[in-house]
């Protein structure tokens, strides 16, 4: 965990691939919190965490039903696209795909492109779409269910 203070400050200078005042805030609140105990500790179990079996929810996220907009930046280097994100992608049935030209936090490093996707994703969903009729409605789908959620492949958006 000594690294940990470390590469919480590190990690924001390799991931995020623009700079735009968010960005730089995120940098500044990790050097900040990287000076902070209790942050430092959650940072290293959360980065521990990954090595834990059972860690990957791929298959909880086989089980969303409600409308779903994946985000993904092509120029990340903690979570890349070609490995990662293509995993999610296959995953996430029926979720609507938008690859940027950015790092790990496209609604920082491109918040205009970002909400320009997100906007209208939004104003799609029609009303009562997501209420949910109790807490394991967003992961309602059965097994062996269409997961198409009702829309076509070709709408994700994104290339295979």
């Amino acid at each position: 965990a000594y690294m940990a203070p470390a590469m919480m400050r590190l990690l924001p200078l390799l991931y995020l691939r623009r700079t735009t005042p968010a960005v730089q805030a995120i940098r500044a609140n990790a050097v900040a919190m990287s000076r902070q105990p209790e942050r430092v500790a959650a940072f290293a179990s959360v980065w521990r965490s990954f090595a834990v079996e059972g860690h990957d929810a791929t298959k909880l996220a086989t089980r969303i039903v409600a409308p779903t907009l994946l985000v993904w930046g092509r120029r990340d280097p903690v979570l890349p696209w070609f490995l990662d994100g293509q995993r999610a992608r296959r995953s996430l049935h029926g979720a609507q795909v938008v690859l940027f030209p950015c790092g790990h936090q496209a609604f920082a490093e491109m918040p205009e492109a970002f909400l320009a996707a997100l906007e209208p994703f939004l104003a799609s969903i029609p009303p009562g779409a997501i209420a949910p009729r109790d807490a394991a409605a967003p992961f309602a789908r059965e097994a062996g269910s269409d997961p198409s959620n009702g829309r076509s492949p070709e709408a994700t958006g994104a290339p295979s």
